[in-house]
């Protein structure tokens, strides 16, 4: 059933928040798991955003496709999983990319992710993986990633929209309710909507 548009607001604002306080304090001072090493357990680390005054001058980035892939990975209550158990209830509410590049690859992924009765986010960017519990209700339809195109297409399929301008500013891009929303920061910024499952453009601003 669809949310009304004032209860999407507002769990929208809700989650910002969030996110926004741990990047502003730090929620952790817990190393971060390597994303290769898969014999941590990652319960035990908490939830830590990336400082912009921290980035190298040639970060690294990351594919939505092999974020994901760890994601799927990932036992949310302890450790990774293996391909034979590996969870199969994880549902995708939200996604948010920081910091994208001009192919859609980005510094850091944020997910919401509901597990069995529990909601947790996790964040993957080049130091590796950290994970918080989410407390709130987070009523956002299930995102089916075999259903949508994937932010490298959408940006190849979008470029001139996207890049074509020349733009300065940083790239943040959020994924829910069958939307991305594209957000070009800068002198001026710019929002940019696409429908996610045909990557078309629906709406420009700014």
């Amino acid at each position: 059933m669809r949310m009304p548009a004032g209860s999407q607001v507002f769990i929208f604002l809700a989650i910002m928040l969030v996110l926004a306080g741990c990047f502003i304090t730090g929620c952790s001072t817990r190393q971060p798991v390597p994303l290769a090493n898969e014999t941590q357990n990652a319960s035990n680390q908490g939830f830590r955003f990336l400082q912009p005054d921290s980035v190298s001058e040639d970060p690294q980035v990351l594919s939505f496709k092999d974020v994901t892939a760890q994601l799927a990975g990932v036992v949310l209550d302890g450790g990774y999983s293996s391909a034979v158990n590996a969870s199969p209830e994880k549902e995708i509410l939200y996604v948010r990319g920081n910091n994208l590049d001009n192919n859609g690859q980005a510094r850091s992924w944020t997910f919401v992710v509901r597990h069995a009765n529990r909601t947790s986010i996790v964040t993957f960017d080049q130091k590796g993986m950290n994970l918080a519990a989410w407390k709130g209700e987070f009523p956002q339809k299930e995102i089916r990633l075999d259903s949508i195109i994937l932010p490298e297409d959408l940006f190849l399929k979008n470029r001139d929209a996207i890049t074509g301008d020349n733009r300065a500013g940083s790239r943040d891009l959020v994924l829910a309710m069958d939307r991305y929303t594209l957000t070009t920061s800068g002198t001026t910024n710019r929002v940019l909507v696409f429908d996610a499952k045909t990557g078309a453009l629906m709406s420009s601003h700014g």
